[in-house]
């Protein structure tokens, strides 16, 4: 039984229209194959390459995530990730305006670069900023750096449109490879004024201020010379507490007192900065402006041989913008003309050959609180503090700390003095010049009521040396042993007990 397929077509047998069906499907068939081909082919154009590359050359291009910002490589957040054509690829990009920007330009496909490849970019809408680069043969997806240009300074969004050739080095308008990236320019991170630091020391040594020489009050003699008298340390940090090797100048200026100043760029202070017949210039001189200090720098304080207190006024520019940032004070002392007794805290000393008060450079709490005591080993307190003083009536610190001599060896057998360090502000004697403490040591002999005068004496700096001193005197008297004076409480008022 034949079954109902439909109309009977005219014209022909059945073996005709067999043939005629079959060819009629083979032409669709191509026809769609074809179709199939042109699509494929359009997509590969739009994101891969011409179709007319040249052979062994890259197939496409791309800009990769080690582009470089003012030297450095791009931190992940400062750009967007795109990695269609090659893992390392991006999008978008962010860098500080005016900023030196290298691209890192990668093969991808092909054979890599080669002698025939030629880039250039174009700022879209505002020219060239690279404008021939004759690519570096590389591997296929090895990275080739383009030529460094500078960022716009004016803050916005901008398009960066790269082509590479794949032929002839001089034909951009064919056989061309194309990228395009967002570059965003931000404004520069400003300096800060309160990360930033400006620290202060006093001497000649090469070693650099810190937050704890900071802390004591700068001084040297006024004496003119080669030696430096002290050196201001200066770290320059942005507002993110990052390092600035560059965008800012410093003006440094004496604006009341003696002395003049030196700018070094050097990370530590080189010693021997001053002169006795200095030639003032950009920098050197009473006021230094436009004075680039990199990420550190250090300015060399100078005496010009007229005693008192240098006025030392910082200021930041960055931007345009000036900011007041820190003042430091200098304090220059003539010779030393007279000592005196600044301070007697004990003049009863112990019996039997111990020292009477302390010595020391550093006066702390421990020594002075928990231990406190004429009589305690551990006491940081001094039995008497010593003056110096120039002409002025300025404390001034002496060539040496001043020696002791007793009237009665038999009764205080010696004494010493050590400079204050001022580094307490809390304890110490002063600010760390012109004072100093001082501490005396019975003799073994001693009874309790004999008596001595200490004369406390240094070299006259004005005279000559081994014969003229300056002298100060204090008179003292023997007391108890130590381990009379200091029986515990409670055995001296113990109750007695009931049996």
């Amino acid at each position: 039984m034949r079954r109902n397929f439909g109309p009977k077509p005219s014209g022909g047998n059945a073996l005709d229209r067999l043939i005629e069906r079959k060819q009629m499907s083979t032409k669709t068939t191509f026809k769609r194959i074809a179709l199939v081909a042109v699509a494929s082919l359009g997509f590969g154009m739009l994101s891969v390459a011409p179709s007319s590359a040249a052979p062994g050359t890259a197939t496409a291009i791309a800009i990769a995530n080690t582009t470089t910002t003012a030297g450095t490589a791009l931190a992940a957040s400062k750009y967007t990730s795109s990695p269609v054509l090659d893992e390392l690829a991006i999008s978008a990009f962010s860098v500080t305006a005016g900023s030196a920007v290298v691209l890192h330009l990668t093969a991808i496909g092909g054979d890599g670069f080669t002698a025939d490849n030629d880039t250039r970019v174009a700022l879209r809408g505002y020219g060239y900023v690279v404008a021939a680069h004759a690519n570096a043969v590389t591997a296929a997806g090895a990275e080739d750096p383009l030529p460094s240009f500078n960022a716009p300074t004016v803050v916005g969004t901008y398009t960066l449109d790269v082509e590479t050739t794949t032929a002839d080095p001089a034909a951009f308008d064919s056989n061309v490879l194309k990228y395009s990236v967002t570059m965003t320019v931000t404004a520069p991170t400003g300096v800060s004024a309160t990360l930033s630091t400006a620290h202060i020391k006093a001497g000649n040594t090469e070693t650099i201020a810190t937050a704890a020489t900071d802390l004591v009050t700068a001084s040297g003699t006024s004496t003119a010379g080669t030696a430096n008298s002290g050196s201001i340390a200066l770290t320059m940090k942005n507002t993110l507490g990052a390092a600035m090797a560059t965008g800012n100048t410093i003006t440094a200026q004496i604006t009341a007192g003696p002395g003049y100043l030196v700018a070094l760029t050097a990370d530590t202070p080189t010693d021997d900065q001053c002169s006795t017949t200095p030639t003032y210039s950009g920098t050197v001189g009473r006021a230094i402006s436009a004075f680039d200090p990199g990420a550190i720098a250090n300015i060399i304080i100078c005496a010009d041989g007229t005693v008192g207190v240098a006025t030392i006024s910082l200021s930041v520019t960055n931007q345009s913008v000036t900011t007041a940032w820190a003042t430091k004070s200098f304090t220059f002392y003539g010779p030393v003309r007279a000592l005196a007794v600044a301070t007697s805290n004990f003049t009863i000393g112990a019996a039997g050959g111990d020292e009477t008060g302390a010595s020391v450079a550093a006066r702390t709490e421990a020594g002075e609180v928990t231990n406190a005591g004429a009589l305690t080993a551990n006491t940081t307190t001094p039995a008497f503090i010593i003056s110096a003083k120039d002409a002025a009536g300025q404390l001034a610190t002496a060539a040496a700390a001043p020696t002791v001599i007793s009237s009665a060896p038999t009764v205080v057998a010696s004494g010493s003095c050590t400079l204050d360090d001022g580094s307490s502000t809390t304890y110490s004697s002063g600010q760390g010049f012109g004072l100093y403490n001082c501490s005396f040591t019975t003799a073994a002999s001693a009874k309790s009521g004999d008596k001595a005068t200490l004369t406390f004496r240094i070299n006259d700096p004005l005279g000559t040396a081994g014969i003229d001193y300056l002298t100060t005197t204090v008179d003292v008297t023997v007391g108890g042993t130590r381990s009379q004076r200091h029986l515990p409480l409670t055995r001296l008022h113990t109750p007695k007990v009931k049996r």
